[in-house]
C-alpha cells in the first residue's frame, strides 16, 4: 500500500462527491472492477458511474485497464495512489456500517465537519472559518443532521458543539482524533 496522508482537504476532496467513497471502498477488495459489476453492486446509474470513474480518473486513483477486453465492457483498476485511498475508503464505510448510520446521512460536510471538531469542543462560528467556503445554512443542517444521528452533541452555553463517543470512533477512522 502507498502511504498517504489522510489531510483535511483529502477527506473534503472525498465527502465532495456522493458516490467517491463508495466506489473506492468497492474496488478496494480486488484492487479494481468491471464497470457493470459497480452498476450492479452498488446500484448506481450509468451516468452517473460513468461521471464518479472519470472523477476517480482525474484525481489519479483510478485508470482504466487498457488491456481488458471490449471496449464497451470497461475494467478500471486502482492506482499506487489509489489504494492507499480506496483502503481509507472501505474503512470508512465499515465503520459507518458498524455503527448502524444510513448510507445517505453522510452528506458532503459531514466527514470534514467530524474532522474539523475532532477531539475539542467549538462554536459554530469556529466551525464555519474552518469548513470555508460552507454557508451558514449548510452548517446548520450538517450539525442538525449528525446531532439526530447521536455523532455530535450540543451544550450551552455557547452553544458548543463536541463529538460523542460513536463521533469520536467515526473521526478516528478518519484519523483525526
Amino acid at each position: 500500500m502507498t502511504d498517504f496522508a489522510i489531510t483535511p482537504d483529502l477527506v473534503r476532496r472525498l465527502s465532495a462527491g456522493r458516490w467517491l467513497i463508495p466506489v473506492l471502498a468497492a474496488m478496494a477488495c480486488e484492487s479494481g472492477s468491471r464497470f457493470s459489476v459497480l452498476e450492479r453492486r452498488l446500484r448506481m446509474s450509468k451516468s452517473v458511474l460513468s461521471v464518479t470513474l472519470s472523477r476517480l480518473e482525474t484525481e489519479g486513483w483510478v485508470s482504466r485497464n487498457p488491456g481488458h477486453g471490449h471496449p464497451l465492457r470497461p475494467e478500471y483498476l486502482l492506482t499506487g495512489p489509489g489504494r492507499g485511498v480506496a483502503a481509507w475508503c472501505e474503512g470508512i464505510i465499515a465503520q459507518r456500517q458498524a455503527l448502524g448510520l444510513d448510507a445517505g446521512l453522510l452528506g458532503r460536510w459531514s466527514l470534514p465537519l467530524i474532522g474539523e471538531i475532532g477531539s475539542e469542543r467549538k462554536r459554530f462560528s469556529v466551525l464555519q472559518r474552518g469548513l470555508k467556503p460552507i454557508s451558514p445554512r449548510a452548517l446548520s443542517l450538517e450539525l442538525t443532521s449528525l446531532c439526530g444521528a447521536s455523532l455530535i452533541d450540543r451544550r450551552a452555553p455557547g452553544p458548543l458543539y463536541g463529538l460523542t463517543d460513536r463521533g469520536l470512533s467515526l473521526a478516528a477512522t478518519l484519523g483525526s482524533a
